[in-house]
């Protein structure tokens, strides 16, 4: 009947528009194909914008690409008038078979790209709706923005006035649409999460999961994010409830679940790292790949994938992975987030277990002035532990365990290095039970035996030794036997025994000046001290390096990294 509609002589666009009307008011799924493409034709953009609505996307999905194609070929001033037609054109140019990279990807690049191109002046839109989806668009494209001192104050800025625009709507009676909402919760989630605010992150997450009608594909995204949450935040429980609510969502999504998929697999990759099951790790890895080139979350990624190197590969290796990771990344530890927080910890980590302790004790101070250098705490903890300092290793790990700011697994893992350190010390054994006993208690908490993984060899097993000796009044996860034989299992994450030369502040002003071509008569001046007085303190520096001459001295200093360049 509609074909014959469609070849009818004369008033064939009245025709058109009154069964595109028809259509919205009730026409079953098998129509929305063809009103779509008559929409198109018609460049009736509020009816297609409609149709895109109505319908779940998993319906959209299986149609004839005649019909999912015309959301492509939508024009940008249409875009921007209605920018349910932005998400429209983003996801359906995604399915493209031939399309240059994953389906998250493309759909993620094409958001952006209209968010900049065509929705910075979201609030001038007169429907609450279209302000909130536009407003929404813009803010995703404001993250990865490049010449911005801050994208990610920027993005939270524009999030803050969009929650100022729907309060005030809504208390006047003119309440968003569930759709918009759910898509302006689930952007915000994930620009929480790069700031490193957990808490907002997971209740923008439960937001967008609780409005999202079956099939919508950014109640997925909540879910699958709320499930990257949750484990950053080291709560095992809550991760299996966001993902029993992904999977009973993602049906309903068809293939546009793939944009949210990447999120869901690397939170349960870290959870079965974390418990040290290599397999179901390694396949949940390969199905979160998405995530590790273009995308903000790719140092997150390396991130986990690294705890998977230091537990299962050589140091050596997750290094040159990492760094490869880095170079294919523009974005690279380039704006202040947590993925940012993230891959320095990782890199830091995985040069302390190479023995490069200098490198990532300089890696770990180029972070130290970021708001997310809580992060860092337990590498910098780790990094003076496995230089053997366990003083400092202490010092460092008691300034986080009772700081209820700092998330349940990093205090786990600051416990666990206070109990190496006072062991390391020889300190008395009640103090290292003590400390052992807080690290079991947050471990067995959370399905998390890394913090013990992560001890060097020796101190780890002497550390299980003591545990053994201990009564434990409550289930503690070193007593699961199959915890425990993976843990047995672990060999030593240490490549090499580190070399630490400790420098006093005149030395490490004296040790570029070295590094020079210029004569110790030239330095000795630049420093305002007698030439003898110099010669001093070059030779106690060739002492603390081992090296007969300056030449070799500086060599080695480059070895280490404590000088930059080679």
């Amino acid at each position: 009947m509609l074909q014959e509609l469609d070849e009818a002589p004369g008033g064939i666009r009245q025709i058109r528009d009154d069964v595109i009307r028809l259509g919205l008011a009730g026409a079953p799924h098998s129509l929305s194909g063809q009103l779509a493409i008559w929409a198109h034709e018609n460049a009736d953009w509020t009816a297609l914008s409609e149709l895109w609505m109505r319908y779940p996307p998993a319906i959209w999905s299986t149609m004839p690409q005649s019909a999912v194609r015309v959301f492509a070929q939508v024009p940008p001033e249409a875009r921007r008038e209605h920018p349910a037609l932005s998400q429209a054109a983003a996801m359906t140019a995604a399915l493209d078979p031939d399309r240059a990279g994953t389906f998250s990807e493309q759909a993620v690049r094409t958001l952006r790209q209209d968010g900049r191109l065509l929705h910075s002046g979201w609030a001038s839109h007169r429907s609450l709706d279209a302000a909130l989806r536009a407003g929404s668009i813009w803010m995703m494209a404001q993250r990865t923005m490049d010449g911005h001192p801050d994208p990610l104050d920027d993005a939270w800025a524009t999030r803050e006035a969009i929650s100022v625009v729907i309060d005030r709507q809504t208390h006047a009676g003119n309440a968003p649409r569930s759709s918009a909402q759910t898509l302006f919760h689930a952007v915000s989630a994930i620009t929480a999460l790069l700031r490193g605010d957990l808490f907002q992150a997971r209740s923008d997450c439960e937001q967008a999961v609780m409005l999202g009608r079956p099939g919508d594909i950014w109640a997925l995204v909540g879910a699958a994010v709320e499930a990257l949450v949750l484990s950053i935040a080291g709560n095992p429980r809550g991760v299996e409830r966001a993902a029993e609510a992904y999977n009973a969502q993602a049906p309903a999504c068809g293939a546009f679940a793939d944009i949210a998929a990447p999120y869901l697999h690397l939170a349960l990759a870290h959870t079965a790292v974390r418990v040290l099951d290599r397999e179901r790790a390694e396949e949940a890895l390969a199905l979160a790949a998405a995530l590790e080139e273009g995308s903000e979350f790719w140092s997150a990624y390396a991130w986990i994938r690294s705890m998977h190197d230091l537990t299962w590969r050589k140091p050596d290796f997750g290094l040159a992975r990492l760094e490869a990771a880095v170079a294919t990344n523009p974005s690279a530890l380039k704006y202040a987030t947590i993925s940012d927080a993230l891959a320095i910890r990782a890199k830091a980590d995985l040069l302390c277990c190479a023995g490069r302790i200098h490198e990532a004790e300089s890696l770990l101070k180029s972070g130290a002035e970021s708001r997310l250098s809580d992060y860092l705490l337990v590498s910098e903890a780790r990094m003076h532990l496995c230089g053997n300092d366990g003083a400092q290793a202490i010092r460092i790990a008691e300034t986080g365990v009772h700081d209820p700011s700092i998330h349940a697994p990093a205090r786990a893992h600051l416990h666990a290095i206070r109990s190496a350190g006072l062991l390391l010390d020889g300190a008395e054994e009640d103090a290292v039970a003590e400390a052992l006993h807080e690290a079991c208690v947050l471990c067995t908490e959370m399905s998390d035996v890394l913090p013990l993984v992560f001890i060097p060899a020796k101190l780890r097993s002497d550390l299980l030794a003591r545990h053994d000796r201990l009564e434990h009044a409550a289930p503690c996860i070193l007593d699961d036997v199959v915890v425990r034989e993976r843990l047995n299992r672990v060999h030593d994450n240490l490549d090499a025994a580190p070399t630490v030369i400790h420098l006093t502040g005149r030395e490490q002003l004296l040790l570029p000046l070295l590094a020079t071509s210029d004569t110790v008569d030239a330095i000795a001046r630049e420093l305002q001290v007698s030439v003898n007085t110099l010669r001093k303190q070059v030779a106690t520096l060739r002492h603390k390096f081992g090296a007969p001459t300056r030449e070799a001295m500086i060599a080695t200093a480059h070895e280490l990294g404590l000088l930059a360049g080679r």
